[in-house]
């Protein structure tokens, strides 16, 4: 009920949120240059270095504690 981009057969599919996120965005943008990481922004910090928006996906509320304020 709270990924609403998500269709019937991604969930038969196991598609990644990470996925359904570059889709839909791609379905607004076409010409968007999306690049997708699948793991902790931590493990790739220079990264966001080069973003011009970055779109966090957290599950829980330590981690976003965490992204909030990276030196707790």
């Amino acid at each position: 009920n709270r990924l609403v981009i998500g269709t019937e057969a991604d969930a038969a599919a196991n598609t990644p949120k990470i996925e359904l996120a570059r889709r839909r965005i791609l379905s607004v943008r076409s010409a968007a240059n999306v690049e997708t990481f699948a793991c902790r922004w931590q493990d790739r910090p220079e990264l966001l270095r080069r973003c011009d928006i970055v779109i966090g996906c957290v599950d829980g509320f330590a981690v976003r504690r965490t992204a909030r304020n990276p030196r707790s």
